[in-house]
């Protein structure tokens, strides 16, 4: 638990957090969590909470075990206890519940429980195709999510997609992508592009390129056997605005992690960029929170 120096310490946070830039550089780390032989998977907060995702020994009787955890911030390792089993990732707290990816009879699938206590689980959907972990968005009373082995982008219906997967858009490559949502508009990343669907899906997705004024892509060049130039390492969509983390391609050829890497935002709805951060070494996530 770091203090970033942000507009405000978080609870249980790390003493002396300011509005002073100097201070993420002044106020030392604090370990909220020690687990030998544990292992830490997805994180998020909320509310009072720390939840993560994990697997290895529990306890000192070397007791094994694998689901969700949760612990209080102002006094994690007093407060640390099991909160749903299974063996889960991709946490996201959202109303007032608790979403993730779980692995169930050889398949994964997505559920959701109380953020109170961890139980009413919902399974909204199980049985897809086996491979790597599925990342998901549960947003606005649904659950959107890809799969790498159609091609496919898929929005279903909380609490258990009643009305079966719909697909909404075609991906261009078979990767898994993470969709992100600003209201009724779903934004994805691949390669070159950064895809923008309107009405959840329902109006077909257009690819559009990480410039200055993110223009529209021709739609010749989404081929992915002829990609070329900037390449989107990920995106974050809040507060009114498209965030992308994107690697410049000096030479036409695919960026690769050794392109200088530029962080940029846009209005939702479209407009000029705001060149924010540009730097000599990768950049990975961008992620939006607490209005920074």
């Amino acid at each position: 638990n770091v203090s970033l120096g942000g507009k405000s310490s978080q609870p249980g946070g790390a003493a002396g957090a300011t509005d002073s830039a100097d201070a993420a550089s002044s106020s030392p780390g604090k370990r909220v969590l020690k687990r030998p032989g544990f292992t830490f998977g997805s994180l998020i907060t909320a509310g009072d909470y720390l939840y993560f995702a994990g697997t290895g020994s529990t306890g000192s009787d070397g007791s094994y075990a694998q689901g969700i955890y949760r612990c209080r911030k102002a006094d994690c390792e007093a407060t640390f206890e099991q909160f749903v089993n299974g063996n889960i990732t991709f946490l996201q707290a959202f109303d007032d519940r608790l979403g993730f990816t779980k692995w169930v009879d050889d398949s994964w699938g997505f559920s959701t429980v109380a953020l109170s206590n961890g139980k009413d689980e919902q399974v909204a959907i199980q049985g897809l195709p086996s491979g790597s972990s599925v990342p998901s968005l549960f947003h606005d009373g649904s659950v959107f999510f890809s799969l790498a082995q159609d091609r496919g982008l898929y929005r279903c219906a909380l609490p258990s997609c009643a009305d079966n997967p719909t697909r909404i858009a075609r991906t261009t490559g078979r990767t898994v992508v993470t969709p992100r949502a600003e209201g009724d508009i779903l934004f994805w990343s691949e390669y070159s592009f950064i895809f923008r669907a309107a009405r959840y899906g329902a109006e077909p997705a257009v690819a559009h390129l990480p410039d200055d004024a993110l223009s529209e892509a021709p739609a010749s060049t989404t081929d992915p056997e002829h990609l070329g130039g900037d390449q989107l390492e990920s995106i974050d969509v809040g507060n009114g605005r498209l965030y992308a983390n994107v690697g410049r391609s000096s030479s036409g050829l695919p960026c690769d992690s050794f392109c200088p890497h530029d962080l940029v935002s846009w209005p939702i709805a479209g407009g000029t960029a705001q060149h924010l951060f540009t730097s000599d070494d990768r950049l990975s996530e961008v992620q939006i929170f607490d209005g920074e």
